[in-house]
């Protein structure tokens, strides 16, 4: 019974930033969308804005164990922040499609 956490970035939506002013959308308009992975099917987390730190972090995909067992505290806020909020979701999907 392995699980995986993955990310995907959500780069769609409007074509412009949103003070509506006519530059492209920039990377801080992007979003990063965290998905369980387990028995093959894929659950929806949560939704959070886009940091270069949290995507590399989960880009490849992160099993149960190696969150638990992250050893860099402190030298991120958002990731730790991110790791903090990953087991009530995960909580809270898994009690859902019980």
């Amino acid at each position: 019974m392995k699980e995986r956490i993955i990310v995907r970035i959500d780069t769609k939506g409007s074509k412009f930033s949103k003070t509506n002013s006519k530059m492209p959308k920039s990377t801080c308009d992007w979003k990063l969308n965290f998905y369980l992975v387990k028995e093959g099917k894929v659950l929806y987390l949560f939704t959070q804005n886009y940091t270069k730190g949290v995507y590399d972090f989960f880009k490849n995909g992160r099993s149960a164990n190696e969150l638990r067992q992250f050893k860099k505290w402190r030298k991120n806020p958002r990731l730790d922040k991110t790791i903090e909020k990953i087991p009530i979701y995960r909580t809270y999907v898994m009690r859902e499609i019980a």
